[in-house]
């Protein structure tokens, strides 16, 4: 076994990875207990729990896997830990089961998710979070810049990378252009 640091500090692994993917615990690092706090889990009304996960510390409901229910939060300058508000006024519903939906934060941005995960797992992609855009939000055209296979106009959108070029055609036209290379496009004559 060798010491290795991961993003929970150091642990014990094999030396014979990846065939032996063996890993322990420090001898003496005992896991920290989670801090209990004084806000209600809003589903079964335990004292929730400060965890922490890949995207950051969270709030957790200590009777995970009965109850699932996470809330972000923030702490105050007095060190008072508030539960984070949603910050869009708007309701929403989850257009396949009718629950509510709740605003969560992914690997690729915010999100709304619905409320009766697990078994309805409808999601809404928060537009400037990393995400996709809403399909109700009006679409950017780009300015003198037209499709090279199909001559449709270009629309500005939004990915994991950053912005980019699609066709307005998609589906059946599916180019892409990165938006560095759109100005040699635009700089182009239109052919019709």
């Amino acid at each position: 076994m060798v010491k290795k640091w991961g993003k929970n500090g150091m642990f014990l692994a094999c030396s014979g990875y990846p065939e032996c993917k063996n890993t322990s615990n420090l001898a003496g690092r005992e896991k920290e207990k989670p801090k209990e706090t004084d806000i209600a889990c809003n589903l079964c009304g335990r004292k929730m729990v400060v965890k922490s996960g890949k995207f950051g510390p969270f709030l957790g409901c200590p009777a995970y896997p009965e109850c699932k229910n996470i809330l972000n939060f923030t702490v105050d300058e007095n060190g008072q830990i508030k539960v984070t508000p949603v910050t869009d006024d708007e309701e929403m519903v989850c257009e396949k089961c009718g629950a509510k939906m709740v605003k969560k934060r992914g690997r690729f941005g915010s999100f709304w998710g619905c409320s009766g995960y697990p078994a309805c797992d409808h999601i809404v992609k928060i537009r400037g979070s990393g995400g996709a855009a809403r399909k109700n939000e009006p679409v950017e055209i780009a300015p003198d810049v037209v499709c090279p296979n199909c001559g449709k106009p270009m629309i500005i959108r939004s990915g994991r990378f950053g912005k980019f070029l699609g066709c307005s055609g998609y589906p059946e036209c599916k180019t892409i252009v990165n938006m560095k290379k759109s100005a040699a496009l635009a700089a182009k004559p239109k052919t019709d």
